[in-house]
């Protein structure tokens, strides 16, 4: 019924230099994450990470992405492999460290897997209108060279697609991962799953609208959240990963969005005591944020 997506060619997300070996052979003495910045994909997450690590009190991972805890761990790395991206622990000196892979909210076994190794962690996510979320989503996918579907007919039939490729098991994970342009936007029910492990005083949601609108202020929420010291005033506010659309998104899909989404925003507003920015949103076009 449905062709399945191919796993990426050429995929380097698992790819490590000369360098990276080396410090494999430390990864006994370095740390792990203080902090996660979880998704969702394709709503500010590498502009936000960007902005925490200007902080002098962060210190960079290898990669901002390491995806050890959802591809890393399906491919067979091991704890080791994923220390080797964080710092000495005793060269810290109160700094604190994280990453940022916008899978891991999504994939519900990747946040068991965090609440395993980093159960006091801080959690960050960053939520978009899931409608412009979605197209973004779609627009990525084309990119890569694996969405062959329109726009209105991923969109249209995600449901059966989606079904058809949990029914194929294994070979179906790529396209239950990577074309899940609406699920992806089911927020309450990736924060239900997240709030069940940890604590809400460790989750900080933002509304990427808020990010980038105004960045100063959110950053000093961010911050306060983390317990560093304020530097917002001082960042440089580039958007990182922005990607210029290709394709437009007919009334008809954003209405379906739409009304798709009016439920789940519901859900999500009363989950979290507030109510969602984007009730009377459109769709964006031209820069997108990664």
């Amino acid at each position: 019924m449905f062709d399945l997506m191919e796993p990426r060619r050429d995929d380097r997300r698992l790819v490590r230099g000369r360098r990276f070996q080396l410090r494999l052979l430390t990864a006994p003495i370095r740390a792990l994450p203080d902090f996660y910045v979880l998704g969702a994909m394709k709503s500010g997450t590498s502009s936000l990470f960007h902005y925490i690590c200007q902080n002098p009190d962060v210190a960079r991972p290898f990669r901002k992405e390491t995806h050890f805890l959802s591809l890393g761990v399906r491919q067979g790395l091991g704890l080791g492999w994923y220390r080797a991206h964080f710092p000495i622990r005793a060269r810290l000196a109160g700094k604190r460290t994280g990453e940022a892979t916008p899978d891991y909210l999504f994939e519900a076994p990747a946040l068991h897997r965090l609440h395993q190794i980093r159960p006091d962690a801080r959690m960050i996510v960053v939520l978009r209108d899931p409608v412009a979320r979605a197209v973004s989503h779609f627009q990525h996918e084309v990119r890569m060279g694996r969405e062959t579907m329109s726009l209105e007919d991923a969109m249209m039939q995600e449901d059966a697609r989606i079904a058809h490729a949990e029914a194929a098991g294994q070979a179906g994970l790529e396209t239950v991962l990577h074309a899940s342009y609406r699920r992806r936007g089911q927020y309450a029910e990736q924060l239900e799953r997240l709030f069940q492990l940890f604590p809400r005083d460790k989750v900080l949601v933002v509304w990427s609208t808020d990010l980038f609108k105004d960045p100063v202020e959110t950053m000093a929420r961010v911050f306060a959240f983390l317990d560093l010291p304020d530097v917002s005033k001082d960042l440089q506010f580039a958007v990182k990963n922005a990607a210029t659309s290709k394709v437009a998104a007919s009334p008809a899909v954003v209405d379906s969005l739409r009304s798709h989404y009016r439920s789940h925003d519901a859900r999500l507003a009363e989950l979290l005591g507030v109510s969602v920015p984007w009730s009377q949103g459109v769709v964006m076009h031209g820069s997108d944020p990664g």
